[in-house]
């Protein structure tokens, strides 16, 4: 069934949120929303944390045991 045009995301989360509980989640999409502009204006780029692939605890034959 194709997504109906009349109905955004927002209106389907306020159906089952209620319009008080749907004001945190927007607010915080505002604010990362805002930090990406700000960070790409400003020319700054990823620090590669992404891109780090440490290895496993278990891997390295460090896993955490319960005594």
């Amino acid at each position: 069934m194709p997504p109906d045009p009349r109905r955004t995301p927002v209106d389907r989360l306020r159906t089952v949120l209620g319009e008080k509980p749907l004001i945190e989640p927007t607010t915080m999409v505002a604010m990362e929303d805002l930090r990406s502009r700000t960070d790409s204006a400003r020319g700054l780029t990823s620090q590669g944390f992404k891109e780090c692939k440490a290895p496993r605890a278990a891997a390295r034959g460090t896993a955490h045991t319960s005594r």
